[in-house]
């Protein structure tokens, strides 16, 4: 699967729009789409040329990958197993789910913690880490899942 194909799996997933920047961050290396806009001192490869397997190739392989650069939301991703295809089996497919992610458009760590009434963020790591010390319930409705 190429980079640019997890993004879009990402982002149905997440429940977002692709209505942001993104990029992954693997082992120091930037990949993402090439913006001729955007900074050009920051060397970024071509997301939709780099496979998967190449850029994180071992199980338990672990990258980043950064979504609304104004948000700034970082995700870890973790490679927890590689397993061999499985015959008439479509993939990506959906193993799990948590309805931990934050919602398009949230505004970032700051936003959530200045707009914060009863509801938290505990079960969500991405904003467990800019919202620590909230407590309730999440009133977040979006999955993440692992494929």
């Amino acid at each position: 699967m190429l980079l640019s194909r997890l993004d879009g799996v990402l982002q149905i997933v997440m429940g977002w729009t692709n209505s942001h920047l993104h990029q992954f961050i693997i082992g120091g290396r930037y990949y993402g789409l090439p913006y001729p806009d955007v900074d050009d001192t920051m060397e970024v490869t071509d997301e939709r040329t780099v496979r998967l397997d190449q850029a994180a190739p071992k199980a338990k392989s672990r990258f980043i990958y950064e979504y609304d650069f104004g948000d700034s939301w970082e995700h870890e991703i973790a490679v927890e197993k590689i397993l061999a295809p499985e015959p008439d089996v479509k993939y990506p497919r959906c193993l799990a789910g948590k309805r931990a992610c934050p919602p398009e458009d949230a505004g970032g760590c700051g936003a959530i913690r200045s707009s914060c009434r009863p509801f938290a963020i505990q079960s969500i790591p991405s904003m467990k880490r800019c919202c620590s010390g909230l407590a309730g319930t999440s009133i977040l409705k979006r999955s993440t899942y692992v494929a």
